[in-house]
C-alpha cells in the first residue's frame, strides 16, 4: 500500500529543553518530606511490527513506526526537526561554511568537522568518540553492507579523528548533504567497543541479523530498550545520562496495532495516547476531530499526489507530445479534486516541493502554473489533429479514440485520485481505462515502469523530490527498473541542473539551480502535480511538547521534551 494512501499520525516535539534545575533542591528543615511522584508512562500504537529498533536506510519493507522509535532510542550528531530542518545533537554544531567547520578545498575537496558534545555516553556507560564514526563510516562504506549504502560515500576520501571529541571528513568533491552524515540518515554512529569484534567475524549477510540491533541494543539516545516483544510491543524507559538531559516521561510503551480501526478504538478509550508511524485513513482522522474531545489533529503536508506520463515509448504515443500533457493538466480541477478526497483541508499543487519550506520559498519563482481551463485543453488537443466525434470522445485522423490508460495502486487515495482524474478527462473527450494494479503486480518492478500512458502515485515530500528527475534515475532496464523518476525523463539541460545542484556549495548559486530545476519540471511536465496529502498528526491534548510532523522531519525528534500534563 502507498505512503500516500495512508493517513498517519505522527509526533514531534518542539524547540529546546528546560534547563534542568540547579542550586539546593532538598526540602526546608522540619518540613514534611513530600511522597514521590508517580512515573510518568506514554502508551503509543505503531501499525508497524519492527525485528529491530533500526533499519538501515536501504532496507525495504521498513515497517511503519520504525524511525520514530529510531529516534526515540538512537542519537546522531545531528536531527532533523518537525519540518525538516537540521539541529545539532550529540555535536556541538551542524558543519556550515558560516561556522568554519565545512571548508571548500583549491583542489575542489571539501573537509567537515564536528565536534562531539563533553558528557555523551552510550547506554551501557562507555564513552562516546570519535573512533565510533570512523568506524561507522567503514560500516557503511562497505560494499558488502548495501543497506547501509548512500550516495555520500562515492564523494569521500578519508575519516580522521585527531583527538577523541573530534571527526575530521575528506571529501573528493562537494557534496551539498555533507552535514547530514552521521545523522539517522547517513552513517548513524555505531559503537565500535560492541559491534567492530562482530563485524569482523560474522557473515556479511547476517550483520543486521545480529541480536544488537533488537534486545540487545545499545545506542546514545534519550530513552533506552527495556523490553523488546517483536510484533507485540517494545518498552523504552528514560536515560537519565543523554547529554541533553533526562526525558520528562519515565518510560514509553509502542504496541503493535496493525489494524487501524483498533487504533482508533484505543485512542477513544484512553488506552493509546499517541500514534507513531503511518497507520489512519483520512477519514478515521476527521471522525477522531469531530468526536473525540480529549484529543487534537494536525495535518502537516507530507506527500504530493500525482500523474507521472509514461515518457519512453508511450502508447498513445501523443503523451510524448508536450501540448498533450498541458492539456490533460488543464482538464484537471485540482481544487474540486482536493476538497473532495482531503475534505476540504489540504490545496492543491503547482510545484513538487512542500509548501512553505525554505527550499521551496527560494525556488517558487522557477513554477510555471496550469489553471483549469477545459476550453483552452480542448484547443489544445484539438490542435494536435484530434476531433470530437458524436460521441463526445476525441478521435484522431484514423478514426481511433484517443483513449489513456490510468494505472494506481490499490488502498485509498490512489483509487480515488485515480477515479477523479479520468472524470474530468472523461467529460472533456480523452477516453480513460483506469487499472487497480492487482497485488501480485505491486512489486513487480518491470510492470511498474512500463505503464502505458499515466501512474497516479503519492510522492514523499522531500527536499530530494527535486533530484530524482534526471536520467539517471529512470526505471529502464539497465537500472533494473528501479529508481524515483517514474516518467522514465532524460533530458540533458536536466542531468546538468541537478548535477550543478547537487555539487554547488554556496546557497545562492544552488539555489539558482534548484529554481532552473523547478522551471525545468513544470515546463515540460515529467510529472502532473495534483494535490497535497496529510499524515495527520493525532495524539492527546494533554501530550505537551509534541506535533506533528511534515515529510522529511523527524516525529520524535525532541522525545526527551515530551510532557504528560
Amino acid at each position: 500500500m502507498r505512503a500516500g494512501l495512508l493517513l498517519v499520525l505522527v509526533l514531534t516535539l518542539s524547540a529546546c529543553a528546560n534547563p534542568r534545575p540547579t542550586g539546593d533542591t532538598s526540602a526546608p528543615a522540619g518540613s514534611a518530606p513530600q511522597a514521590p511522584s508517580a512515573p510518568k508512562r506514554l502508551v503509543a500504537a505503531i501499525q508497524g511490527s519492527p525485528n529491530g529498533v533500526y533499519n538501515p536506510p536501504n532496507l525495504t519493507n521498513r515497517p511503519r513506526g520504525i524511525d520514530e522509535l529510531t529516534i526515540l532510542v538512537h542519537a546522531g550528531l545531528s536531527i532533523f526537526d518537525v519540518s525538516g530542518g537540521l539541529h545539532p545533537q550529540l555535536a556541538e554544531a551542524v558543519p556550515s561554511i558560516e561556522n568554519g567547520l565545512w571548508r571548500l578545498l583549491p583542489d575542489g575537496g571539501m573537509e567537515t568537522t564536528w565536534k562531539i558534545r563533553d558528557g555523551s555516553v552510550w547506554h551501557d556507560g562507555a564513552p562516546f568518540t570519535a573512533d565510533d564514526l570512523v568506524f561507522a563510516v567503514q560500516v557503511a562504506s562497505d560494499p558488502d553492507l548495501p543497506a547501509f549504502k548512500d550516495a555520500a560515500f562515492n564523494s569521500i576520501s578519508g575519516a580522521e579523528a585527531p583527538d577523541p571529541h573530534t571527526i575530521v571528513i575528506r571529501w573528493k568533491e562537494p557534496f551539498i548533504r555533507a552535514d547530514q552524515l552521521f545523522s539517522d540518515r547517513i552513517a548513524i554512529p555505531l559503537p565500535k567497543h560492541i559491534l567492530e569484534s562482530q563485524y569482523a567475524q560474522t557473515d556479511k549477510a547476517n550483520f543486521i541479523n545480529l541480536p544488537y540491533w533488537s534486545n540487545d541494543f545499545v545506542g546514545l539516545g534519550p530513552y533506552k530498550v527495556k523490553d523488546f516483544d517483536p510484533g507485540v510491543r517494545v518498552v523504552v524507559q528514560a536515560n537519565d545520562r543523554y547529554v541533553l538531559g533526562k526525558p520528562k516521561i519515565d518510560e514509553i510503551e509502542l504496541q503493535t496495532i496493525a489494524d487501524n480501526n483498533a487504533i482508533v478504538a484505543g485512542l477513544l478509550s484512553g488506552s493509546v495516547q499517541v500514534v507513531l508511524g503511518r497507520a489512519l485513513s483520512v477519514d478515521q482522522a476527521v471522525t477522531l476531530r469531530d468526536g473525540w474531545s480529549e484529543g487534537k489533529i494536525l495535518l502537516p503536508l507530507v506527500s504530493l499526489m500525482s500523474m507521472d506520463p509514461q515518457l519512453l515509448n508511450p502508447t498513445p504515443a501523443v503523451v510524448n507530445d508536450l501540448s498533450f500533457r498541458r492539456a490533460v493538466l488543464m482538464s484537471l480541477d485540482r481544487k474540486e479534486m482536493a476538497d473532495a478526497i482531503e475534505y476540504g483541508l489540504l490545496p492543491p499543487a503547482d510545484g513538487v516541493l512542500a509548501l512553505e519550506t525554505p527550499l521551496e520559498q527560494a525556488t517558487r519563482g522557477g513554477i510555471v502554473k496550469y489553471p483549469y481551463d477545459p476550453r483552452q485543453a480542448a484547443q489544445m488537443i484539438e490542435a494536435l489533429g484530434f476531433t470530437k466525434g458524436g460521441d463526445g470522445f476525441y478521435r484522431d485522423g484514423g478514426g481511433q479514440q484517443l483513449r489513456l490508460e490510468l494505472r494506481a495502486t490499490q488502498g485509498d487515495i490512489n483509487p480515488k485520485t485515480m477515479f477523479a482524474a479520468a472524470d474530468f478527462l472523461q467529460r472533456n473527450g480523452i477516453g480513460v481505462d483506469s487499472t487497480v494494479i492487482p497485488l501480485q503486480l505491486a512489486t513487480n518492478n518491470e510492470y511498474r515502469a512500463t505503464f502505458p500512458a499515466f501512474s497516479v502515485n503519492g510522492q514523499p515530500l522531500s527536499d530530494r523530490q527535486i533530484e530524482r528527475f534526471n536520467s539517471a534515475n529512470a526505471r529502464t532496464a539497465e537500472n533494473r527498473y528501479t529508481g524515483d523518476n517514474r516518467a522514465r525523463y532524460m533530458n540533458a539541460e536536466m542531468d546538468d541542473l541537478v548535477g550543478r545542484y547537487l555539487t554547488t556549495i554556496p546557497l545562492q548559486p544552488r539555489m539558482e539551480a534548484a529554481t532552473g530545476i523547478l522551471r525545468n519540471i513544470t515546463t515540460n511536465l515529467p510529472i502532473l502535480p495534483l494535490f497535497y496529502d496529510s499524515y495527520p498528526g493525532v495524539q492527546v491534548s494533554r501530550l505537551a511538547n509534541a506535533e506533528a510532523a511534515a515529510s522529511g522531519g523527524r516525529a520524535t525528534w525532541n522525545a526527551y521534551q515530551w510532557d504528560l500534563t
